[in-house]
């Protein structure tokens, strides 16, 4: 019998994939179920997007609910623009490793090379792709439900009636499990939380994740959000809503031209709070700066270097020295 996802040793946490292997090598191979995941948007609300279509486009393929709300689009619409599925064997797009040594950036000998083919094989994670869309017809025959209906007022407290209602009506509460003829999850993506078309004072997002939180840690679902955090004045409020969550990323892209040291990524990821799964121990964050890039129309989460001639180096160090001895000396060289 094949497992469709894996499940950790310690907290018998299943964890689901995101849609995007890359990032779920970073978070420790997808989002647990019950979690309550938030990404604080780009300057342009742009690549957040993305990151949130990629998470709903992965539950389409994956035969899971789905839940959308958001003020700021028409649902419908947003869910007509999820991109299609691609093939997992091109995850290089082209580049292949080689085990002779370096010769330029001889300076990365001794850093970890990570191979997308494998990443992309370990992972449960589909690989999408922004060429092309998602079927309307594989749309249209999913579960899927948009928030709000025409007619309806978009308020939290109304969001998390129909949030509760979906899992009551779909099985998706732990009590009622047994009941459930097929395995899958309820996947719920909400769209610029706390933007001006919600119409919500923004001290009421504490308390609406803390009781979106306690629905979805007893029940087979998992929450997407995507945050203006621009918007938000109050930095306690901030805080209070990260600590309220399992995992917080925060996206930062490059809208300016630079001198040429980022022109192969588009953005920096941060990983402000991740859960520590497998492990009783504290999690402690990782010192190294995460990037993001739209690679061959795909999203791709990868560790930033820069270029070699941009790092400090003893080596060239003594080289520069060396070459400025030898302009001072006045003796001949013998070679």
């Amino acid at each position: 019998m094949k497992v469709e996802n894996p499940i950790t040793t310690l907290k018998s946490q299943e964890l689901f994939p995101s849609g995007i292997p890359s990032l779920d090598a970073v978070i420790g191979g997808g989002f647990p179920k019950g979690s309550l995941v938030i990404l604080y948007n780009d300057n342009l609300a742009v690549y957040s997007d993305m990151f949130l279509k990629i998470f709903l486009a992965q539950g389409i393929v994956k035969k899971d609910d789905i839940l959308l709300a958001s003020c700021d689009t028409s649902p419908q619409k947003f869910l007509s623009e999820l991109p299609q599925e691609g093939s997992t064997n091109n995850a290089n797009d082209g580049f292949k490793l080689s085990n002779e040594p370096l010769q330029i950036a001889w300076r990365y000998e001794t850093n970890m090379r990570v191979n997308a083919t494998e990443i992309s094989a370990s992972s449960f994670s589909s690989s999408f792709h922004f060429r092309d869309r998602l079927p309307s017809v594989v749309v249209q025959s999913a579960h899927t439900e948009c928030y709000p209906c025409q007619g309806f007022s978009c308020t939290l407290e109304s969001l998390l009636e129909r949030i509760h209602h979906r899992l009551n009506a779909h099985n998706h509460m732990n009590k009622l499990s047994s009941k459930k003829t097929v395995r899958n999850i309820l996947r719920v993506g909400i769209h610029n939380l706390g933007s001006l078309f919600w119409q919500e004072a923004h001290c009421k997002l504490p308390d609406f994740l803390y009781r979106l939180r306690a629905l979805l840690h007893n029940s087979d679902a998992i929450a997407f959000i995507t945050l203006p955090k621009y918007l938000i004045e109050e930095s306690k409020i901030i805080c209070r809503c990260e600590h309220i969550s399992d995992l917080v990323m925060e996206l930062k892209s490059l809208t300016v031209p630079t001198n040429g040291i980022y022109d192969d990524i588009n953005g920096f990821i941060r990983f402000n709070k991740i859960s520590a799964l497998n492990s009783l121990s504290t999690l402690v964050k990782d010192d190294q700066d995460w990037a993001f890039k739209f690679s061959h129309k795909k999203l791709v989460v990868e560790k930033f270097r820069l270029p070699p001639e941009m790092e400090s180096s003893d080596q060239r160090e003594q080289d520069h020295s060396t070459q400025t001895s030898c302009f001072k000396s006045n003796n001949k060289l013998e070679f």
